[in-house]
């Protein structure tokens, strides 16, 4: 479905709300979860403007394996190290054309 956004609000990237967003609303029953084997890739090309700490621990606490892919060289590498289960499931690239390869 499109999104309609209020162009009189200034937006910016909520990395941390988005994670608390996807596990209250994706990984669910209801929402065809089972609990099983579930990998997640979180997607950013720049650094979050709120705390992803408590969020990428709640998603982490579902037994969700979570891959931070991190696209240009404005992302923060610590973040995704919070976000991600490991460290080694960080993947850094520095382009969007590089993620295809």
């Amino acid at each position: 479905r499109n999104l309609i956004y209020d162009d009189t609000r200034q937006y910016g990237t909520g990395t941390g709300l988005a994670l608390g967003y996807f596990v209250d609303n994706f990984l669910l029953p209801s929402a065809g979860w089972r609990n099983i084997d579930t990998l997640v890739y979180v997607v950013t090309d720049g650094a979050s403007q709120d705390d992803v700490t408590a969020n990428a621990a709640y998603l982490k606490n579902t037994g969700a394996q979570v891959v931070a892919l991190g696209i240009t060289e404005l992302v923060n590498t610590d973040e995704l190290e919070i976000i991600a289960s490991t460290p080694q499931e960080v993947i850094l690239v520095a382009t969007f054309a590089e993620v295809e390869n």
